[in-house]
């Protein structure tokens, strides 16, 4: 915040004040801001975004990082993608300890996990060249070398991106429902066919109950909720990416999955409303956020303070995964914001006349096109305030 005055005013004369705060307030604001909705929504939304940040740090290259920010989600979230997807950024590392106890610790806590017997596996490797890596250290100590030389365990090093594994929420509504969860083996194979006696090129990799949640490998999955009650069966695909949170729905009276929108913007922060903006007692979120939402046609408005509201068209299949990117564009206007010190002013803006204010009252804002203008501050009994102010995009 800072003041304009006209030169050559004394320190007792400096009557008329402008006022330019850095950022944008509520003078471009499109209400007040309504709390986004609390429950699993914002929990799930938590975990997706530190399972985002790691797969992005490991992508990168960056498999310290990578494991710190899994390790951390864990502590804060403890489902075991986090635990395995540390395992790998350790080994990664050629750290055998750290990734042994990340990969056994996920056996302990999901014994019944769909991948158990491969991370089994993966478990003897690594115990197995830890073994050598001693094995050698002691041949070498006996051959009078030193010891301490010995060179570290040879781990496999094959992971890609896609070794991260991803978290799956599943829930039916009512809760209780049969889950079924078969994995494409085979990417020829033809789609799955439900009720049919066989389904060649598809593996069933897991049978329980809803609500799960489940720690899948990169594939493309079909998801069966079984006769439940009086309710029919449900099916819906399902593509998992590495490293992320896939969340699906079952509404068992309609027979059909929900499907899932996130949305996502270049301005943090910004108010995301789903169809009739007027008929919402609350957002539907702020950017980054993301909710199960029923199949179908929906309108999709984003909005934020200096910033050209976005509205979208989209059409949801049920059970579909969608990722909604907003890039949002500042507007091409600001606001001059005026105050003073003097208890009556008139303000004009290149010549045209744009108010009055009086002491007392809030300050005057002024909506101007962004660039240079012309501004005149009159005030009776006092010297006129002539000079020229910048009005940035979307600010004040």
């Amino acid at each position: 915040m800072f003041g304009l005055v006209s030169s050559g005013f004394s320190l007792r004369q400096r009557a008329l004040v402008l006022l330019l705060p850095a950022a944008f307030a509520a003078a471009l604001a499109t209400g007040a801001w309504a709390q986004s909705k609390d429950g699993s929504g914002k929990r799930l939304e938590a975990i997706r975004l530190e399972m985002d940040r790691g797969q992005a740090l490991y992508a990168a290259g960056n498999y310290a990082g990578a494991a710190e920010v899994f390790e951390t989600g864990y502590a804060a979230h403890p489902y075991s993608a986090f635990l395995f997807n540390a395992g790998v950024c350790y080994q990664k590392q050629n750290d055998v300890d750290r990734a042994l106890a990340k990969f056994k610790e996920y056996v302990k806590v999901d014994p019944k996990a769909p991948d158990i017997a491969k991370v089994n596996e993966r478990i003897a490797t690594l115990e197995a060249a830890k073994a050598a890596a001693l094995a050698a250290a002691a041949s070498a100590g006996d051959a009078g070398a030193d010891a301490g030389a010995a060179p570290a365990p040879a781990l496999p090093s094959g992971d890609d991106q896609n070794a991260m594994k991803s978290l799956v929420v599943i829930e039916t509504e009512p809760d209780g429902a049969p889950l079924r969860i078969y994995r494409r083996m085979d990417p020829n194979s033809a789609p799955y066919a439900l009720g049919a006696t066989q389904n060649p090129g598809w593996e069933e990799v897991a049978a329980t109950h809803a609500p799960a949640n489940l720690t899948l490998d990169v594939g493309q999955y079909h998801v069966v909720v079984e006769k439940f009650r009086d309710f029919n069966a449900s099916e819906a695909e399902m593509a998992i990416s590495p490293g992320h949170v896939h969340q699906l729905k079952a509404n068992l009276s309609q027979g059909k999955f929900m499907a899932f929108l996130r949305v996502s913007s270049n301005v943090i922060g910004a108010h995301v409303w789903i169809d009739d903006k007027t008929k919402l007692h609350s957002l539907w979120g702020n950017t980054p956020h993301g909710e199960l939402v029923p199949g179908g046609k929906h309108d999709v408005l984003v909005e934020s303070p200096g910033f050209e509201p976005f509205l979208s068209n989209i059409e949801l299949e049920h059970g579909q995964q969608k990722e909604l990117e907003v890039q949002m564009v500042r507007v091409n206007y600001g606001v001059l914001r005026i105050d003073s010190t003097a208890p009556e002013v008139k303000v004009r803006i290149d010549g045209q006349p744009k108010g009055v204010w009086l002491s007392g009252q809030q300050p005057l804002d002024i909506r101007c096109d962004s660039g240079k203008h012309k501004l005149t501050v009159e005030s009776e009994g006092r010297k006129t305030l002539v000079d020229t102010v910048v009005v940035p995009r979307g600010q004040i």
